[in-house]
């Protein structure tokens, strides 16, 4: 995150986006850096992959993401 605010970096990203393994540890991992679940609850979320757990399995991962404009503004952090 911090390469993609810096001055040096012109890439113009401002959001960053996980697939992030669905394990404790590696969710609080995320959300201990700032990264938010896009979705509240798991059933949001296979409704919105349209996933369907009889076909694909269980659902192994959940999508995070981190708005990194906060990181370059103080003042609404």
């Amino acid at each position: 995150m911090q390469w993609f605010t810096s001055p040096d970096n012109k890439s113009g990203c401002r959001h960053l986006i996980v697939d992030a393994y669905d394990e404790p540890h590696l969710l609080e991992f995320y959300q201990r850096n700032g990264l938010n679940l896009f979705f509240s609850s798991l059933e949001q979320e296979m409704e919105y992959r349209n996933w369907n757990t009889e076909k694909d399995g269980p659902l192994e991962t959940r999508l995070m993401f981190r708005d990194m404009i906060l990181l370059k503004r103080p003042s609404i952090r």
